[in-house]
C-alpha cells in the first residue's frame, strides 16, 4: 500500500489543455489524451514541480480532473475519504468520509483502482465494500447512496468490489454483479433504478469498465465480464449479444476497446485477446470472432490503448 501524494508537473509552457479527465480512462474511456504541445523528451533534471498535495490517505487510485478540481480516494485513520483539491495549487477544497477502510490484499488491489466519475455538479465514488455514493462537487456533501449487496444482491469479484460508473445522458450505468442485475441503469440525479440487465451465469462484479458504443445504429454498453463480452441496449437494458467463454474467474481489469463494429477484448491470466465484429440482421445482433490468440496481456493493469491499428498494453506488449 502506498501513501498518496499528488504532484503537478510543468510539462510545457505552450501546452494546450485538452478537455477534462472526468473518469477512468478519460471522457470517452479510450485512455487517449487529446492534449498537445507536451514534451517529447524529459529535461535532464525532470520537469519542475508546480505543487504537491499530501495527506490524502493511502491507496492506489488514479484521479479525475474536472472544472479546476482534482478528485481522489484514499484511506485515512480507518476511513476512506473522497478528497477534492484545487488543480491550480493542490490546496484542499473538501474531504468527505465515504465508508470504512477495507483490508485489501496489497498485491491484488491494483485490479481495483476505483477512479471517481464526475458529471457536472456531481461526483460518484465507489468503495471496495460495494457502495456507490453520489456527492456534490462543490461541497462534498452526500446526495444519495446505493449498496450493491443490499440493494441488488450483488457479489464482488475474487479480490473485492470494483466498479467504474459511467454517465450516459440522464443515466448512470453500473455493474452490481448480481444474478438479476448484472448491469443496471440508475437515474444519475436520484439513484432510482431505470432498468436492470441479467446475463446468464454471470454472478459477480468485474474489474474493467463499461464503455458506450454505437454499433449498427444502436447505442449500447460493451462490457467484459467473467463469463465473456457483452453488448447491452442503452434504451432498455436488453442483452443484445454475448461472446461467451472469454474471461477469468480470477478477475479481469481490462476494458474493451471499441471502434466502429470492432470490439477488441483482452484478459490476462492466460486468456489472451480477441477481435470481435458485431453486426445486426433485422432486430438481432450477431458477434463473430475475427481472431483470437493467447498473447500474454498484463493481468493486473487494464489500461490498454488502441493507437491506429496497434494496441499497447501496460506490460509493454504491442499487438497489431
Amino acid at each position: 500500500m502506498s501513501r498518496i501524494a499528488l504532484s503537478a508537473l510543468l510539462l510545457s509552457a505552450s501546452a494546450s489543455l485538452a478537455a477534462d479527465w472526468p473518469q477512468w480512462r478519460g471522457a470517452d474511456r479510450t485512455n487517449v489524451s487529446r492534449e498537445t504541445g507536451l514534451l517529447t523528451e524529459w529535461p535532464k533534471d525532470g520537469p519542475p514541480i508546480a505543487w504537491t498535495a499530501e495527506g490524502l490517505g493511502v491507496g492506489v487510485p488514479s484521479v479525475a480532473v474536472v472544472g479546476g478540481k482534482v478528485f481522489v480516494l484514499g484511506y485515512k485513520d480507518g476511513t476512506e475519504h473522497l478528497t477534492a483539491v484545487a488543480e491550480k495549487d493542490g490546496k484542499s477544497i473538501w474531504s468527505t468520509p465515504v465508508g470504512p477502510e477495507v483490508k485489501e490484499i496489497p498485491s491484488m488491489r491494483w485490479l481495483s483502482q476505483r477512479t471517481p466519475t464526475v458529471d457536472a455538479d456531481r461526483v460518484y465514488a465507489f468503495t471496495a465494500r460495494g457502495e456507490l455514493i453520489c456527492l456534490g462537487t462543490a461541497d462534498g456533501k452526500e446526495r444519495w447512496r446505493k449498496d450493491y449487496v443490499k440493494d441488488f444482491g450483488g457479489r464482488g469479484g475474487s479480490w473485492g468490489y470494483c466498479d467504474f460508473p459511467c454517465v450516459d445522458g440522464g443515466n448512470l450505468i453500473c455493474t452490481p454483479g448480481a444474478k438479476e442485475a448484472t448491469l443496471v441503469a440508475l437515474d444519475k440525479k436520484t439513484g432510482d433504478v431505470v432498468w436492470k440487465c441479467a446475463v446468464e451465469k454471470s454472478t459477480r462484479g468485474t474489474y474493467g469498465a463499461v464503455v458506450v458504443a454505437e454499433i449498427a445504429g444502436t447505442r449500447q454498453y460493451v462490457h467484459q465480464l467473467e463469463v465473456g463480452v457483452i453488448g447491452v441496449a442503452a434504451r432498455d437494458g436488453k442483452l443484445l449479444w454475448h461472446y461467451p467463454g472469454f474471461g477469468s474467474t480470477i478477475g479481469n481489469p481490462h476494458t474493451a476497446l471499441v471502434r466502429g463494429d470492432e470490439v477488441f477484448a483482452s484478459c490476462g491470466f492466460g486468456v489472451g485477446l480477441a477481435l470481435l465484429r458485431a453486426t445486426k440482421g433485422g432486430d438481432a445482433f450477431d458477434v463473430a470472432e475475427v481472431y483470437r490468440n493467447k498473447t500474454l496481456f498484463d493481468p493486473w493493469l487494464g489500461s490498454a490503448v488502441r493507437l491506429g491499428e496497434y494496441v499497447h498494453a501496460a506490460n509493454g506488449v504491442c499487438v497489431e
